[in-house]
């Protein structure tokens, strides 16, 4: 190893590049990632276990939304008021 400690190619005696180690690392782990039922025990736990992460993650940027106040509460009194007149 040389040029300090960077993955060197040996036709060419070039260091590789960061953007194609990054490629690889990225399209590794998104096979992992995508594949990883496929692959043997310990990785597919690893596979299963991010997924369960990542989706939690997401989910939990975006929480169900409830609004303050009913926006039909004055229409429902209403109702009621009048069904109460009707019955009476």
């Amino acid at each position: 190893m040389g040029y300090g400690g960077a993955i060197v190619w040996r036709r060419n005696s070039k260091v590789m590049p960061k953007k194609t180690i990054t490629l690889v690392i990225t399209l590794l782990a998104a096979i992992v990632l995508l594949f990883g039922d496929f692959l043997p025990a310990p990785f597919s736990t690893i596979s299963k276990n991010t997924r369960n992460t990542m989706n939690n993650f997401v989910a939990g940027l975006f929480p169900s939304w409830r609004p303050k106040s009913r926006p039909n509460e004055r229409t429902e009194k209403a109702l009621e008021q009048e069904q109460q007149q009707n019955t009476r």
